[in-house]
């Protein structure tokens, strides 16, 4: 349960209170947003957020199928928590 005096960090000090994860670990597009999160969120924070396992808050990637275009995307939140949307090629971009 969330509330508005929770709070959370995406990273301070080598620290985060966040996973990436891909919500259908076989999707392709998923897996390659899950990496590019991964990769840039190390560059900018010094965390492997491959080994953030059972952390607080989730960074979801979810490709959707509904009649998006090739390239759109959405990001929102539940809570503390973020989704990244996106169809086809949107997911990718999302991630970036």
């Amino acid at each position: 349960m969330w509330s508005q005096n929770s709070s959370a960090t995406l990273f301070s000090s080598g620290k985060s209170d966040y996973q990436i994860i891909a919500q259908n670990s076989e999707s392709v597009n998923e897996k390659k947003a899950v990496e590019i999160l991964q990769k840039y969120f190390q560059k900018v924070s010094g965390i492997d957020f491959s080994q953030t396992l059972n952390s607080k808050f989730k960074i979801s990637v979810k490709n959707l199928t509904n009649n998006l275009p090739d390239d759109a995307f959405r990001i929102r939140n539940e809570g503390q928590n973020i989704i990244i949307e996106g169809s086809k090629q949107g997911l990718i971009y999302g991630a970036y």
